[in-house]
């Protein structure tokens, strides 16, 4: 019958020992969930300065456009 009380202490140890392990995970997880969060603003952020500079890309490639064709009127006008 002494085996009894030091098993029940085992389980007991073993227990708080797992319940901590659980909490460790929960609290990792928990962190990880905020990181994950931040990383989504950052990466979004990305994707609205890629944006906005494909837009500044497209603008410069028109009045690009623009300026050769009317360089090429010119040129078509001074040369005939």
């Amino acid at each position: 019958m002494g085996k009894e009380p030091r098993k029940k202490e085992h389980y007991e140890v073993l227990y708080e020992d797992i319940k901590k392990m659980v909490q460790l995970v929960l609290e990792g997880h928990s962190t990880l969930d905020e990181k994950i969060e931040s990383l989504r603003g950052e990466v979004r952020g990305a994707r609205e300065e890629l944006g906005d500079v494909g837009k500044a890309v497209t603008e410069s490639r028109q009045r690009l456009d623009t300026l050769i064709n009317r360089f090429e009127a010119y040129e078509h006008a001074h040369t005939n």
